[in-house]
């Protein structure tokens, strides 16, 4: 199968096919569901490219029509997301968006977001929720075209509230474009970079450190 340069992950919590997530689905990018998250797919009038996960959450019927782009992986260490993200990992990806990741539990909620800042995959990485958009900056990947410094800006607009994390209390951050500016900034607490407002349409994040994850939250 040949891939697309950009994915899109369709995870099994709630995801609405109207408004900005819905446009998501009229790109060009290719589909890949998580397990079960085929059944909100099919009857949104949309079909999947491919379908990776235990299978332990899709129908018969569904695994019978869609027999032949199933990626079944047995591994009850993690969970479909994780294994669909890393499947995908050596496929020469550019961009992944993930939608559907949150709503169905809180549990669910937070292990998907907590997944994001603990794999450095080799793709730009973006998580679409019901209320605003986690997106990774990986460190890594902007040092591949020899930077020295890890730079990273982010589209916004006036007044939207942004909040970012690092869980590398070694990084130092900086920052340019918000109500609070990060100057030589470093993480005590998880959430000690949270309830920031962009003041204009972008703004940019500065990071000292390579192989280091960033996850920058705005608000729809």
């Amino acid at each position: 199968m040949k891939f697309t340069s950009k994915i899109l992950v369709v995870a099994n919590g709630i995801f609405s096919l109207k408004g900005k997530i819905a446009e998501l689905f009229k790109s060009d990018s290719m589909i890949i569901c998580c397990d079960g998250a085929v059944e909100k797919l099919v009857e949104g009038g949309y079909k999947p490219n491919l379908i990776i996960g235990d299978l332990d959450s899709i129908s018969s019927k569904y695994k019978r029509e869609y027999k032949d782009i199933l990626i079944h992986i047995d591994d009850q260490d993690n969970n479909d997301l994780d294994k669909t993200l890393s499947w995908l990992e050596d496929k020469g990806i550019e961009a992944v968006t993930i939608v559907g990741a949150d709503g169905a539990r809180d549990d669910h909620t937070l292990g998907n977001i907590l997944l994001l800042l603990e794999n450095k995959f080799s793709f730009e990485l973006d998580m679409r929720t019901r209320a605003g958009i986690f997106t990774v900056m990986n460190t890594s990947l902007i040092g591949r075209d020899g930077n020295a410094s890890y730079t990273k800006t982010f589209e916004s607009r006036e007044n939207q509230s942004v909040s970012i994390f690092c869980t590398n209390r070694d990084a130092i951050l900086s920052s340019n474009g918000l109500m609070y500016e990060l100057d030589g900034f470093q993480f005590k607490k998880l959430h000690s970079a949270s309830l920031n407002k962009a003041e204009s349409n972008k703004f940019s994040i500065t990071c000292n450190k390579n192989d280091t994850l960033i996850l920058v939250y705005r608000e729809n």
